[in-house]
């Protein structure tokens, strides 16, 4: 007897437009547990050996050459949880984008990558030099034996981009069990994807509104003094920048195919990613003829009118978004 579990990717088809994906990087570990110094410590104040322990640095960690792979790799992680949306949020579960999005992601991320072994690349190359600072900076600490060989540490730097396409209804198949265990199975998958549907759903409604509040307050509130800071509130060239990548983020994560993300990007792309950051501003460029006083004054304009389709497009997010978990009830 065979009984397949109908799922919601079998209702929208995901594996024809959409898959799994996963980042996953590593460094050299620098931090080392110093047992000498622990028991001595442990023996001068009488704590128990599970309370307290000293720890030692093989190189230091303000080393350039390594604070330039750790930065990079961090970058990379940010502009994956940027592109792809949790799908399977155990530690080190595949995230999901669609085939649209995903030669983006690739492209962005193979570029990372190429920096990535280059950086590594130098920092093995400035190795020797990076060892005798460290044994200088370490005194009786520092223990060249705990120094793996260059070719191990540059195996220890890892950057990788993974791939898995997202299993057909056809696979999802129950053999040879009662029907009690059969429902209890399938209800528990169903439950489980429907899960996912919906967090997925949940992190680009908290990514959408979360650029767009930041948006709106930059713009209304434009030169104001900060609560609490000295600073005034100012409006960075990111921010269009964030603007155009929720444009890039809604169809890579639309992966039931809702005409209201679609929608709700191009109300962005077309409302606000058209006005540069410098005319936000008002800031003078070459052959501005313009008065300062005229400058700012069509500015403040072009900041209120943004506002105004800003905050349009977030009293209409509840449209977008009130029932968007309705298929996966």
């Amino acid at each position: 007897m065979t009984n397949t579990v109908h799922s919601l990717s079998d209702k929208y088809g995901l594996n024809n437009h959409a898959l799994l994906v996963r980042f996953t990087k590593s460094a050299w570990g620098i931090t080392k547990k110093d047992k000498e110094a622990s028991a001595k410590l442990v023996q001068e104040t009488g704590a128990k050996a599970s309370m307290l322990g000293v720890y030692k640095k093989l190189i230091d960690p303000g080393q350039p050459q390594f604070k330039a792979i750790t930065k990079n790799q961090g970058v990379a992680s940010n502009i994956f949880r940027s592109m792809a949306g949790p799908w399977d949020k155990a530690k080190g579960g595949y995230w999901i984008i669609t085939t649209k999005g995903l030669p983006q992601l690739e492209t962005v991320m193979d570029n990372l990558e190429e920096k990535h072994d280059k950086l590594v690349g130098e920092f093995i190359q400035a190795l020797p030099g990076i060892l005798a600072d460290a044994e200088a900076k370490g005194g009786t600490t520092y223990d060249a034996s705990l120094i793996p060989s260059p070719e191990e540490i540059r195996a220890k730097f890892q950057f990788n981009l993974e791939r898995e396409v997202l299993a057909r209804g056809e696979d999802n198949a129950v053999l040879n069990l009662s029907k009690k265990m059969r429902d209890d199975i399938g209800n528990e998958a169903k439950a489980k994807e429907a899960a996912r549907f919906k967090g997925v759903l949940d992190h680009v409604e908290e990514t959408v509104r979360e650029k767009l509040g930041e948006m709106l307050v930059n713009l209304r509130e434009y030169g104001d003094s900060i609560k609490g800071t000295k600073r005034k509130r100012s409006f960075k060239d990111t921010q269009i920048d964030h603007m155009k990548g929720l444009c890039d983020l809604l169809p890579a994560l639309n992966i039931t195919g809702d005409q209201r993300l679609a929608k709700l990007a191009q109300d962005i792309a077309k409302h606000l990613t058209q006005t540069s950051a410098d005319d936000l501003r008002g800031n003078k460029k070459p052959g501005d003829n313009r008065t300062d006083a005229r400058r700012e004054a069509d500015a403040a304009k072009v900041r209120e009118e943004t506002a105004d389709k800003t905050e349009q497009i977030i009293a209409d997010l509840d449209n977008v978004f009130g029932d968007a978990d309705r298929d996966a009830a």
